[in-house]
């Protein structure tokens, strides 16, 4: 008889965060809770188990489901988990005996007893398989209330032996942060945010300047003796209910590459406008440029270029699609963007809204 192997999806998850409203890192308001949603991609019916690890203990909540060919379906607190207490934040392994895919929706939107009265925040990332954990993570963008937004980071320690995580913050004026986890245990996950870290003197982050200046925004790179899993929340710093928040994964070494691509940019697009974040994960520094292709509005069919600009050594450039001073795309345009650089790189896209814009 064939024995089957287990297939192993990690999850990084946020379940069940009721806080209070914050002041520094870590989301705003009240009411955090999350799904999970798991698709079975492959050729059979497919038995689930997802373990969920408790952050600060060593209690762990598991649930089974069998999920059909091609089907989905999603865990949420309503119908899972039902031992979990309230206030459980935590990370999660999926295993499967069939190839599965899986994201994560991460909301403060009131359903049932969870969620806070006028939440209307929702973020959403992957899951990860084994091509999106390493030993080092990269986040291209880092925010200490810039502009009235902050970043908060989650880690999961991906590996088989507890370990410690150093996260070392480079802003923009090229000051550095650094902060150690405590030791994460195995499938466990650790929380952070720049108020976390500390400069070479031993100070503590405190926002610099004006709202906009660049010490409140830089990139990331985290590293440890296991391999991780992560992800960034960006959200308001201060805000009760949270009306928003977004996500994404950190990026890995599969990650690098000298061209990457962006098919969605704006530049006062329905009020809309996007950032384009290039980390540089080396150790010399590279230069970017970004070629953008007009698709609609006022920029259609023309071409146009931002940069080259320098990207340091571990550090971030942001190509910002905002107005003429900070891009050459026109007014009203929305464009498909290929960023090149001299060396490798890993980049992401923010969308936001102009003051009084749409969205």
């Amino acid at each position: 008889m064939k024995k089957l192997g287990t297939i192993s999806m990690l999850l990084l998850v946020v379940m069940l965060l009721t806080s209070g409203v914050s002041a520094q890192g870590g989301l705003s308001g009240s009411g955090w809770w999350s799904g999970e949603q798991v698709q079975n991609v492959g050729s059979k019916a497919a038995q689930i188990t997802v373990t969920a690890y408790d952050k600060n203990s060593t209690s762990t909540y598991v649930e089974n489901k069998t999920i059909n060919q091609g089907e989905a379906y999603t865990f949420t607190p309503f119908t899972e988990f039902s031992t979990m207490p309230d206030g459980f934040q935590g990370s999660a392994v999926v295993s499967a005996d069939q190839p599965i895919k899986a994201i994560v929706n991460v909301t403060n939107l009131k359903a049932g007893d969870f969620g806070e009265t006028g939440g209307t925040a929702a973020a959403q990332y992957q899951g990860f398989d084994g091509t999106a954990v390493d030993t080092t993570l990269f986040f291209p963008l880092v925010k200490g209330d810039y502009y009235g937004a902050t970043t908060t980071f989650y880690v999961q320690n991906a590996g088989s032996e507890a370990a410690t995580a150093q996260a070392v913050f480079t802003t923009r004026t090229g000051k550095v942060y650094t902060y150690t986890t405590p030791s994460i245990g195995a499938s466990q996950m650790a929380v952070f945010s720049i108020y976390d870290a500390k400069d070479s003197s031993g100070a503590s982050y405190s926002p610099p300047g004006g709202s906009g200046d660049d010490g409140r925004v830089g990139s990331l790179k985290v590293t440890s003796a296991q391999k991780l899993a992560g992800v960034v929340l960006e959200h308001a710093t201060a805000e009760s209910p949270a009306t928003y928040v977004m996500g994404t994964r950190a990026f890995v070494a599969s990650d690098y590459d000298t061209k990457a691509y962006a098919p969605v940019v704006k530049q006062d697009w329905y009020g809309r406008f996007t950032g384009i974040q290039v980390q540089n994960p080396g150790t010399t520094a590279i230069s970017a440029t970004v070629t953008y292709k007009g698709s609609a509005g006022a920029c259609a069919g023309n071409t146009y270029t931002d940069g080259p600009f320098t990207v340091p050594a571990g550090g971030a450039y942001t190509f910002v699609q905002y107005n003429s001073s900070t891009t050459n795309l026109p007014d009203k345009c929305y464009a498909a963007a290929t960023i090149e650089g001299t060396g490798q790189f890993v980049a992401l896209v923010n969308e936001g809204a102009y003051a009084g814009g749409a969205g």
